[in-house]
């Protein structure tokens, strides 16, 4: 076996082995809560009606039936999305 592939077959082997020792490592971590405790409240940037309304109502039906708990859309259209980024960058985490 040539230098370059041994180097290259090394290599693989320990992005494998640093990949297996991330996962583990942080498998715990993803247990820790029970993430969502209350409802959740996700704001639209665009008024109700369009096309991102179009998606975010079955996106709250389907986040609903994964984590058992309600997702609230507040719609915040105004200022081509301006108005929701900033209501949304300024809630409660």
């Amino acid at each position: 076996m040539s230098d370059k592939a041994n180097l290259l077959q090394r290599r693989h082997l320990l992005k494998l082995g640093a990949t297996a020792l991330a996962t583990l490592g942080h498998d715990h971590l993803a247990w820790a809560d029970a993430w969502p405790a209350k409802p959740v409240t996700c704001v639209v940037p665009f008024p109700a009606g369009g096309g991102t309304d179009a998606f975010a109502r079955p996106f709250s039906v389907a986040f609903t039936k994964i984590s058992g708990q309600n997702l609230i859309l507040d719609y915040r259209g105004g200022a081509g999305g301006t108005l929701g980024a900033t209501i949304a960058s300024r809630a409660q985490p």
